[in-house]
């Protein structure tokens, strides 16, 4: 049986916050309690909104927290001339096409793009952005915790592979990142549930291995925001850390008794480990 490969991949848009403990201790506990392999990447390829001292803090919260990668950390704006090659060879083979729409265009469109520019062969050109001109089409995938997720459009997505203003898009980076280090499952937030059919069927593009997918609840706010850094979410108070984590740990359904929250951070994590249960996560987001 192949080795599991797991990975937490935080954004530096800003510190951690309550929801990213959530997806780090989800994504830390399910891969620990495999005897798998849990990697670090910096999702920082939005050099726009990603700054480098929320990079070392999110490194610096996680190590205080107790939590142990292996491997060194991926930082994405480090691999920039490997996501050119691979975007050059999907150009060669004619797997791409340029697009001059706007996201006013796309809401003219009902909000899903068209493939407007697929058949137009427009030059590669400032303020253009490349696109996949996508085969596949995926109609379900399992969920390991929700089940079968059926796709509620019946689109074939040509996703944005580089953005217009010349940045490799997310979807491109995360698909390439995950493939380049072999990630068997990703364990991530629910609201990226129905954004993985497009991944999907961009691997499948690929002909990649597809992972399997466990979408932990959110962390909610209010009824209308989950934790983000979108919504200005507080940053999490580290002279409080075992006791945040211990509320990560009963948020994703699991027993621990309360008086862990006077234990180190490594001591939780540990006891976490030894009594996880994929099954014990209910797949809904409530307030926290």
């Amino acid at each position: 049986m192949s080795p599991y490969h797991g990975r937490f991949a935080p954004s530096p848009s800003g510190r951690l916050h309550f929801g990213s403990l959530v997806a780090a201790t989800g994504s830390y506990l399910r891969a620990r309690s495999l005897n798998g392999f849990w990697h670090l990447r910096i999702e920082d390829i939005d050099t726009t909104r990603c700054r480098q001292e929320h990079s070392d803090s999110i490194l610096r919260d996680l190590e205080l927290l107790g939590f142990e990668h292996d491997g060194p950390v991926l930082y994405q704006t480090e691999r920039l001339d490997f996501y050119r090659e691979c975007l050059d060879r999907l150009t060669e083979n004619h797997q791409t096409y340029y697009c001059n729409c706007t996201r006013a265009d796309i809401r003219r469109m009902g909000g899903v793009y068209n493939g407007h520019c697929r058949n137009l062969n427009l030059p590669d050109a400032v303020n253009h952005s490349v696109r996949l001109k996508n085969t596949t089409y995926v109609s379900e995938y399992r969920d390991e915790i929700r089940g079968t997720v059926k796709n509620p459009t019946s689109d074939i997505p040509d996703i944005v592979l580089r953005r217009r203003d010349g940045l490799y898009a997310y979807n491109l980076v995360c698909i390439l990142d995950d493939l380049d280090t072999g990630i068997t499952e990703v364990v991530r937030g629910s609201d990226l549930l129905y954004d993985t059919f497009a991944q999907i069927s961009f691997i499948k593009e690929l002909k990649g291995n597809v992972p399997a997918y466990a979408h932990l609840p959110l962390a909610m706010e209010d009824p209308e925001h989950k934790y983000s850094k979108q919504n200005h979410a507080a940053p999490i108070d580290m002279a409080h850390a075992s006791e945040l984590l211990v509320k990560a740990v009963k948020f994703l359904g699991q027993d621990i008794p309360d008086e862990f929250v006077h234990e180190k951070p490594a001591d939780i994590l540990k006891y976490a480990v030894s009594t996880f249960s994929l099954e014990k996560i209910s797949p809904d987001s409530r307030i926290v």
